[in-house]
């Protein structure tokens, strides 16, 4: 039998006793050669592992082939790592959530304000008995990594810069050539800004179970957890957590051109805690699902402008100081576009400074349905200057001034089966539950449609009712 596969396996056929060349070349793939895939072992110290090959993360990188696996050893490591093949690189902290698995107490963290609590939980599941793997920037470094392959995975470091010593460093840095990197089970932070994001998307790009935190040193675009303005497309942001970034959260601010699009990005199950807005820009496809925000030093989620087919679904976003989901247009200079083909679906949006949903600058075929909006400053839901809308089935209770408030400029909207109750009852408002200030051939004397909607005042009398 062993004969007979050898005989077949080599291209040849046995006849009555005999053996027969087959008429076909010989299939080289069965004897090739092919390389093992190693792993090198990195320890600055040698303390941890006495037979590590190497001291600093750059020469195991150099050393490495495309397909290896580094894994480092805790200590730190001072310096900036550049990537420049397909490489997993494993720091002390990998085995932390593997796989990407979602924290499931992220809402009760958010809902409760739990950030003591979280930071705690985070620091003791991102370490061990050894200690962790830290990548600490130098002087001169821009980067913890500076990624310039595809498929490059970096796992369960912490990457901060503690000195801010003027260098503009980034934690991670990816590049529009390349895609199909994975940032998962790290702390960055301290960094002028967390994670550098692009991406051509020829491969999906993950950042997922990450602590982002407190990058704020000086530098272009200081104070942000996710950073893009380059170009990104397939991109998975999933279950980190992002507190005392200053600016942003994630900023995605490319476009509108080709060359920096942005598109088929999903952003869910995040928790973003005394952190800052999710901001957008120019993009396309975009998923921004069960995610919470609480404490945010500016608006939830912010559009600015060319942002389509998009969807917010499912958010959990309290106390903020200005808006809970904002739709604006051209705020970044780049982005002349409305807003458009956006559905604003399921949130629970509380006690943020302004309004709970705004729609303004052209916001136009946007879906709003069945949120909850209560306990906002001014307006539960607030539209300036927005046509074309739809705003469906949503709870409006306890907002400062009214529950729904549309402007003059806003027209050509359809307003049914709201329910609103308790709106316009702080001390300095003379607000409603529904108060609707255009002109028109619709309902009441308005330029909108309003049927069926629940509620004891309004502004014209008219749109309760019906």
């Amino acid at each position: 039998m062993f004969l007979t596969s050898l005989i077949h396996s080599l291209g040849y056929t046995r006849k009555r006793g005999t053996i027969k060349r087959r008429d076909r070349r010989l299939s080289l793939d069965l004897l090739e050669d092919r390389r093992l895939l190693a792993t090198l072992f990195v320890d600055d110290d040698m303390a941890q592992n006495h037979h590590a090959g190497f001291t600093s993360i750059q020469a195991a990188v150099d050393a490495a082939q495309p397909g290896d696996t580094i894994r480092v050893s805790p200590g730190t490591y001072n310096e900036s790592v550049t990537v420049d093949k397909k490489l997993t690189i494993l720091g002390a902290q990998s085995e932390v959530n593997e796989g990407g698995k979602p924290n499931p107490h992220a809402n009760e963290h958010a809902r409760n304000h739990e950030h003591d609590n979280h930071n705690n939980n985070h620091d003791n599941n991102h370490s061990n008995n050894s200690g962790p793997s830290i990548v600490e920037i130098p002087a001169g470094g821009t980067a913890g990594f500076n990624l310039t392959a595809n498929d490059i995975v970096i796992r369960g470091f912490t990457i901060e810069d503690m000195n801010a010593d003027g260098n503009n460093a980034v934690g991670i840095n990816t590049s529009r050539q390349t895609s199909g990197d994975v940032i998962a089970n790290n702390i960055i932070q301290d960094t002028v800004f967390g994670i550098y994001l692009n991406t051509n998307g020829a491969h999906k790009t993950i950042v997922q179970n990450n602590l982002i935190q407190n990058n704020n040193n000086p530098g272009s675009a200081s104070g942000n957890g996710i950073y893009s303005d380059q170009g990104a497309s397939n991109v998975v942001i999933s279950h980190n957590f992002f507190t005392g970034n200053t600016n942003a959260s994630i900023i995605f601010v490319g476009g509108p051109d080709a060359a920096t699009s942005q598109s088929n990005i999903t952003v869910t199950g995040n928790a973003i805690v005394n952190d800052a807005s999710m901001i957008f820009v120019n993009t396309t496809d975009l998923h921004i699902t069960n995610n919470l925000s609480t404490g945010s030093n500016g608006s939830g989620i912010f559009f600015g402008g060319g942002v389509t087919n998009a969807e917010i679904r499912n958010n959990v976003l309290a106390n903020g100081a200005f808006t809970g989901i904002n739709l604006r247009t051209n705020t970044f200079g780049n982005a002349p576009a409305p807003n458009s083909d956006i559905q604003i679906v399921g949130n629970s949006i509380s006690g943020f400074g302004d309004d709970g949903i705004r729609l303004s600058a052209g916001a136009n075929n946007i879906l709003v349905s069945k949120n909850k909006l209560s306990n906002n400053t001014n307006d539960g839901i607030a539209l300036e200057g927005a046509t074309d809308n739809q705003v469906e089935k949503n709870t409006l209770t306890n907002n400062g001034h009214d529950g729904i408030f549309v402007d003059v400029a806003s027209i050509d909207n359809v307003f049914t089966k709201n329910e609103a109750k308790n709106n316009g009852r702080s001390p300095t408002s003379a607000g409603f539950d529904y108060q609707d200030q255009s002109h028109g051939g619709g309902t009441a004397g308005t330029a909108n449609t309003w049927t069926k909607n629940k509620g004891k005042t309004a502004s014209p009398p008219g749109l309760i009712g019906h």
